[in-house]
């Protein structure tokens, strides 16, 4: 006999002002137990219809149809009756953890409020449960850290207290909006087990919205696929992965890149000796005075980003820079980018030693080097056309406005875009246009080596794929040479050549595309590969994930020896005597097979499968 539904939503409608239909017709139902996930591109129409739910959205929202928590209706309830259901029968998790908690209240005294607004309880018997939440969703020292404010706790510890918050009172229904985007794979794993575990007694309903197919594929029981404010598809997660009905289902699907794809590309590594260094970067240093102090200001320490790193990028290549954020992996691209002498280490370019370039040197060195900035949005000048925004290096470098404005129409026809394009502002433009045009105009002064900070991480997976399908083709086409930040494998599989492994400002291992995902050498990098969702219900079950326990270590205090031994899953396996010596010797690079070196001192213990 099937449960009745938590929550019921039918013919929800939500329109904005000016007429904007985010939401048209939508309705699904969740029961006691079950994770509905719905997906859909940017623009879908998944926020506006949760916020609907939750009666959150602004007053100039217009908003019909129905939403039946455990029978109860809930349109059109006075603002004093809903306060008092959400939070307390339904709450929700919401994708920026920092700008939904408050900074000036410790986290502890936010969770307590919660408890108390909704359950009567004293304040000591609020703060005593605050903590055994805190606890619950894995935050080390809990009693300590939920006198902590919001800015004190990384992204996955803010994420977990906006969890421990919304299971406080136990809620029948929890709604989950993109829980995890802004989150390392490693986090995002971590988030997620917390997730099974704090709800598997409870039997609430979960409602995931997300645009991540991976994610769905292990977490869900059912799924909804929805775009243009409509459900497109919905079914049993097995169903819907797998027997497809819907082209823009099977469009989604077939778009989002596969750790596990038996039809990725195998690169040539032959030869690659003999081809011309284009970036060389030998014992790169970038520490960071800590100073602490409004008025008086005083140094404390020393943030060490990046801390001695070496890699090489040949004509041609694509290296893929990878890591947890905080690894040192943007430090590294502005290092290169300045083509100044940097505080230890080499930087070479094209065979030229940016540490000898004089002013006028620089200036011609850096049309050989350009970047592509994760946010397109932020990168162009909203005040400026297109055009503008593109000529402008052209015209600095000494090109007639003339002649601007004809290259400038070749660059948009590069990267998939019309002359008449260059007319258009920056907001005129969808997320995959601007990433174009940030390309273009990187190319704008013919680079040989373009360095790429997470280009694609921030586009939905059919964006993303015409993004990455262009920077493989322009490569092909102009000679050129990537040097690729990302945190997203999946995505480096599929476009790098050679990846390099960054932990706490440190390279941990670094080899071919092939030898690193097919055997990997170092627990962490290990840990980070299985951590990387598969858009594959049968296979994303049987996997076993490595989830790494606590937070980072600080990089103004990294541990002793090897800084990834607090949470090393192997580390804590080693019998005390073998402990001693991750804990007192910094491990080197070492050769572990034909151009592929790690710097772990037990990499025979790391599992390969």
């Amino acid at each position: 006999m099937t449960a009745a539904p938590l929550l019921e939503v039918a013919d929800l409608h939500v329109t904005f002002p000016g007429g904007v239909r985010a939401v048209r017709g939508l309705g699904y139902a969740v029961e006691p137990g079950e994770v509905l996930g719905i997906v859909g591109e940017s623009g879908a129409g998944k926020s506006a219809a949760a916020l609907a739910v939750m009666g959150l959205l602004p007053p100039g929202a217009e908003v019909t149809g129905s939403v039946r928590l455990c029978g109860r209706e809930l349109r059109g309830l006075p603002d004093r009756e809903l306060s008092a259901i959400r939070g307390r029968r339904i709450a929700m998790v919401f994708q920026n953890a920092l700008s939904a908690l408050t900074p000036v209240y410790s986290v502890g005294d936010q969770i307590a409020e919660a408890i108390r607004a909704h359950r009567g309880a004293s304040r000591r018997a609020a703060r005593v449960r605050a903590v055994e939440l805190l606890d619950l969703v894995g935050i080390p020292d809990a009693a300590r850290r939920a006198g902590a404010l919001p800015h004190q706790f990384s992204g996955g510890m803010r994420q977990r207290v906006m969890i421990a918050m919304a299971i406080a009172n136990d809620p029948d229904v929890i709604i989950m909006d993109e829980p995890t985007a802004a989150l390392d794979p490693t986090v995002q794993a971590e988030i997620l087990e917390v997730f099974r575990e704090t709800t598997a007694d409870t039997g609430a309903a979960i409602v995931m919205i997300t645009h991540n197919l991976g994610l769905v594929a292990g977490f869900a029981d059912r799924v909804m696929m929805m775009g243009a404010g409509r459900a497109v598809e919905a079914g049993d997660v097995d169903d819907v992965f797998y027997r497809p009905r819907m082209p823009y289902t099977a469009g989604l699907l077939a778009a989002t890149p596969r750790l596990d794809a038996a039809d990725c590309e195998v690169r040539r590594r032959e030869g690659r000796d003999d081809r011309v260094v284009v970036l060389e970067v030998d014992g790169l240093v970038r520490h960071y005075p800590l100073v602490k102090g409004a008025v008086f200001r005083r140094r404390r320490g020393t943030v060490r980003a990046v801390d001695g790193i070496g890699l090489d990028v040949r004509e041609g290549e694509t290296v893929a820079l990878v890591g947890e954020s905080g690894c040192g992996k943007t430090t590294t691209l502005r290092e290169i980018l300045r083509l100044a002498a940097p505080q230890e280490g080499r930087v070479v370019v094209l065979g030229r030693d940016v540490a000898g370039l004089g002013r006028a040197e620089r200036q011609a060195q850096r049309r050989n080097i350009q970047i592509v900035f994760q946010d397109p949005l932020a990168a162009l000048d909203p005040r400026r056309t297109i055009g503008d925004s593109l000529a402008e290096p052209l015209t600095t470098h000494g090109m007639p406005r003339r002649d601007a404005g004809v290259r400038v129409a070749e660059l948009l026809r590069l990267v998939g875009l019309e002359p008449a394009h260059a007319a258009r502002f920056p907001y005129g433009l969808s997320g995959g246009q601007r990433q174009r045009v940030g390309i273009a105009r990187a190319l704008a002064l013919k680079p040989r080596l373009i360095l790429l900070d997470e280009p694609v991480s921030a586009l939905d997976p059919s964006v993303q794929a015409g993004v990455l399908t262009l920077l493989a083709e322009l490569k092909a086409r102009l000679g050129l040479s990537y040097l690729f930040v990302a945190h997203d494998l999946t995505v480096v599989r599929h476009i790098a050549d050679r990846v390099v492994v960054m932990h706490l400002g440190r390279v941990v291992e670094i080899g071919s595309v092939q030898d690193v995902y097919a055997a990997p050498g170092h627990p962490y990098t290990r840990a980070l590969l299985s951590a990387i969702p598969l858009p594959d219900p049968t296979a994303e079950r049987a996997r076993r994930r490595i989830v790494l326990r606590g937070d980072p270590p600080d990089p103004a205090n990294p541990p002793s020896g090897c800084r990834f031994r607090t949470r090393c899953p192997v580390y804590a396996a080693l019998p005390d005597e073998r402990r001693e010596r991750c804990a007192e010797r910094v491990p080197e690079l070492r050769e572990i097979g034909a151009d592929h070196r790690v710097a772990c001192h037990y990499t025979e213990a790391v599992p390969t499968r």
